[in-house]
């Protein structure tokens, strides 16, 4: 029964520490200046480099932090564009007033060729202040290493409940 239940305890923790490995990578930074008109910006941040699985599930998050005090309206947007087969794999943007952090989330779905992804963000910033933004990818882990994990904890919860006490005496009555 040790034996059974270190293997599950060890089993459990494989892929906990596989879903952990998931981990984020800032693909790339950058600002926009506080000059009023001109503080829009463009930027195309190459994906290919990444090491991307293809036909795999990723997460993208573009976090736009305006400089303290900013005035005006934020308008930004982002997308993740395949240049092999001309098409948008996803697309997020948002817009608001003021000078607090925003974050957009999109999912994406890699296709066979990875290389030639590239991730377009467009952002203005109208009135006064400026803005700090970062793009970050992160994979997704699939359902199977979900499912295993869960049903690895479950069994370890179960052979928890049912063990015998080895000395009844310090059970609490």
């Amino acid at each position: 029964m040790f034996i059974l239940r270190n293997l599950m305890l060890g089993w459990v923790m494989f892929f906990a520490v596989s879903v952990a490995n998931a981990a984020a990578i800032q693909v790339c930074s950058g600002s926009t200046s506080g000059t009023p008109g001109a503080s829009g910006i463009t930027s195309n941040c190459s994906l290919g480099s990444l090491s991307l699985l293809a036909n795999a599930d990723y997460s993208a998050e573009l976090t736009v932090t305006p400089a303290s005090g900013s005035v005006g309206a934020h308008f930004w947007n982002v997308s993740i564009f395949d240049s092999t087969s001309n098409s948008v794999l996803g697309y997020s943007m948002d817009h608001w007033v003021g000078d607090s952090p925003v974050t957009l989330s999109m999912p994406f779905t890699t296709l066979a060729n990875t290389s030639s992804m590239t991730a377009l963000i467009s952002g203005w910033d109208f009135g006064i202040g400026a803005a700090q933004y970062s793009l970050i990818v992160t994979a997704v882990p699939e359902a199977s290493v979900w499912i295993m994990m869960l049903g690895g904890a479950g069994l370890i919860s179960l052979m928890l409940r049912n063990r015998k006490t080895e000395h009844p005496e310090l059970v609490a009555a």
